[in-house]
């Protein structure tokens, strides 16, 4: 059997997949959920929650199907603890510290 491969998969690129299920982002989503390894920290799950849970989303997702994608998310993912940082993004609030967020 081979390896398979390990991603983290940036939160924008979550937040299409869940909101627009018909996109590349939700065909790399599946892709990696299905041949692949999902990484996720807990404040990368914490970002995507608030994200998801923005106003201008509701439209667009419901409460329950929010949670019904975080409860498979959490089931299919294997979360990771940040041992190192790097803060190279052009755009500072993406440089995240996940292991220092509640």
């Amino acid at each position: 059997m081979k390896n398979k491969i390990s991603v983290v998969i940036d939160t924008n690129v979550v937040v299409s997949a869940v909101l627009l299920p018909h996109t590349l982002s939700r065909q790399v989503f599946d892709f990696v959920v299905l041949r692949g390894e999902l990484l996720v920290s807990e404040g990368s799950l914490a970002e995507l929650n608030e994200v998801l849970g923005r106003p201008k989303f509701r439209k667009y997702v419901s409460e329950k199907r929010r949670l019904e994608f975080f409860s498979a998310l959490v089931r299919v993912a294997k979360i990771i603890t940040v041992v190192d940082v790097i803060s190279e993004c052009r755009d500072e609030k993406d440089n995240l510290n996940y292991s220092s967020k509640q």
